[in-house]
């Protein structure tokens, strides 16, 4: 019977193979991790957008959206919003914003829109119809980017007759 043990270089071989697929886990896991918080941010943003179409379509008041650049520190954000068209123009005017509410993104995440510089305030009517700010119709794309070191990942949010999330 032979009792001599483990010797050094097979308890280096093991550790070496533990520590490889701790490494590979980690490197997966954290990549699924960036993964799903850029969806759930564009699943929340969709979900937003659908309710505030149904709320527009089943009561009195139009409901919006506005997307923002530096709401907070270092931080873009959104904003839903309520206003009475008393004049049933579809034009957001003065005095007929009711409500407005501020959601912030975490940090690490921006929004871009087009055309880049201008406001992304889109609302929807009675009819859950989709318009602008001047109450035309209005067809906007919302892109959500998450950038991790030299790699970026993005959803992209498209309002119009639907609400659509593209990868």
């Amino acid at each position: 019977m032979n009792n001599r043990g483990v010797s050094v270089p097979e308890l280096l071989i093991v550790i070496l193979i533990i520590a490889v697929l701790a490494g590979m886990f980690f490197i997966g896991y954290s990549g699924a991790r960036k993964r799903i918080d850029i969806d759930n941010a564009a699943n929340s943003i969709a979900t937003t957008l659908m309710d505030l179409r149904l709320s527009s379509m089943t009561t009195d008041k139009l409901r919006g959206f506005m997307a923002g650049k530096g709401c907070g520190p270092g931080r873009d954000c959104y904003a839903t919003f309520t206003f009475d068209d008393k004049n049933g123009n579809y034009k957001i005017e003065q005095g007929e914003q009711i409500d407005i509410t501020y959601f912030n993104l975490p940090q690490s995440f921006k929004l871009e829109y087009t055309p880049p510089g201008t406001p992304f305030t889109i609302f929807f009517d009675k009819r859950g119809l989709p318009r602008d700010e001047n109450g035309d119709f209005a067809q906007k794309t919302l892109k959500i980017v998450l950038t991790v070191g030299a790699k970026k990942m993005e959803r992209t949010v498209e309002v119009s007759m639907r609400i659509a999330i593209k990868k």
